[in-house]
């Protein structure tokens, strides 16, 4: 059956969608591990309910035959890291650092579950998320060295993504910045074997350590000059 179909077809919403059904930002929408549909119409529901259904079906074949990362991926972005955590005692290690970064760099938003990563970066098997160009390069960064981290919300500086780069600290405390939040930026000294991973596929110069480790701590407003001579150059 095409999407046309579908379309013209009028079905009631799975129960499973619809215990997932809300809304955002004022608008109908479905956020299910498996299924996201914003503004979401009822003209919909049989397109949603089939994509239920084989998705369903693929996540269990990839389960069946142990294929990971179709597994993971399946998953809807904001569900990625829950279906990782799920499966962790069925992967071997070397795939699990593999895995573990790209769900990392797919992520938006880390802070959101915060604690679970916490648990994943922790896990006690040999390996690293790193690739070998970006572990050579931590290799060759100084023993301690300055690294920073852009944010907006209070306290969120508590994080576990820095960066090496001051300029792409300034652009995080920025990016969603409300009218009534201030734009800060935090910045302290690491070690280099306190550093989980050093990580460049997103263009961040990434730092991820936890912050308990970071020494010399400072926090700061970022001045509306430094702001606008950023988005000057």
């Amino acid at each position: 059956m095409n999407t046309f179909d579908l379309f013209n077809k009028v079905e009631d919403l799975d129960p499973e969608l619809e215990a997932h059904f809300n809304k955002s930002h004022g608008f109908p929408c479905i956020q299910h591990p498996l299924v996201y549909s914003m503004m979401h119409s009822p003209q919909m529901n049989a397109v949603v309910n089939y994509q239920l259904k084989h998705k369903k079906e693929a996540v269990e074949k990839a389960k069946k035959e142990k294929n990971w990362n179709s597994y993971v991926f399946l998953h809807e972005r904001a569900y990625r890291v829950n279906a990782l955590s799920g499966i962790v005692q069925f992967i071997k290690t070397k795939q699990y650092w593999e895995l573990l970064a790209s769900v990392w760099v797919d992520s938006e938003n880390i802070f959101q579950n915060e604690e679970l990563w916490n648990k994943l970066l922790c896990v006690s098997l040999p390996g690293t998320m790193m690739n070998k160009g970006e572990a050579k390069k931590l290799d060759h960064m100084p023993d301690e060295f300055e690294i920073y981290r852009g944010y907006s919300i209070s306290n969120r500086w508590k994080g576990l993504s820095w960066t090496i780069k001051k300029d792409k600290a300034l652009w995080f405390a920025t990016r969603f910045k409300r009218p009534n939040e201030t734009a800060k930026l935090a910045y302290g000294t690491i070690k280099k074997e306190d550093v989980i991973a050093y990580l460049e596929s997103r263009q961040e110069s990434e730092i991820v350590v936890f912050p308990g480790k970071i020494k010399n701590l400072k926090k700061e407003i970022i001045v509306d000059a430094v702001l606008k001579e950023k988005e000057n150059n």
